[in-house]
């Protein structure tokens, strides 16, 4: 732990000696939330983001944490409080991935009365999804990791959070091809 502790201290030396170098880079690294890029570089995969997720949060539901049915907590408000729903873990896997240079989207899954919010990417050519702190196994189609997380599920959306009002914005919606069968 002590050489985690100093291999990112050390990091955040050399960050602040380029700074004064290169304003390109200032405002480059203005842009990253530091709390998730110095956790980003001790993550080194995926399998490794899922089992911090697994390991250091716990689900709770916006009505009780906030009192309001929809907040969309940023990375860094969700690593201080260390609880949140599953647009959360979403998030926060997302920057994570995102800091390792892993493309991923947010996406809403919505079926039987029931909406879910996971984070997904690419990994050996196949979709998998941060569904919580859970990764779900690889799927070809899109549509079939949707499936696996929901086999209900009517309609899809990827979306990408708005910041300044806690939700997000609509980017692109599927479609089921056929109806879930019910059992």
């Amino acid at each position: 732990m002590k050489q985690k502790v100093f291999a990112c201290f050390l990091r955040l030396v050399v960050l602040i000696s380029l700074l004064s170098i290169s304003p390109t880079l200032r405002a480059q690294l203005a842009a990253y939330d530091w709390p998730v890029f110095l956790l980003s570089q001790n993550l080194n995969s995926p399998n490794d983001v899922a089992h911090f997720l697994w390991k250091n949060f716990i689900f709770e539901t916006d009505q009780h944490q906030f009192g309001q049915e929809e907040h969309w907590q940023t990375a860094e408000e969700f690593l201080i409080n260390r609880k949140g729903d599953c647009e959360d873990f979403a998030l926060l896997a997302s920057e994570l991935l995102r800091m390792k240079g892993i493309p991923s989207f947010l996406l809403n899954i919505y079926g039987d009365g029931t909406g879910h919010t996971v984070c997904v990417f690419k990994q050996n050519g196949k979709y998998r999804a941060f569904n919580g702190s859970q990764m779900t196994s690889e799927a070809a189609h899109l549509k079939q990791l949707i499936t696996e997380i929901n086999p209900f599920w009517k309609k899809a959306f990827i979306v990408a959070p708005l910041a300044a009002t806690k939700h997000s914005i609509i980017l692109q919606q599927i479609e089921r091809d056929e109806k879930p069968h019910s059992f």
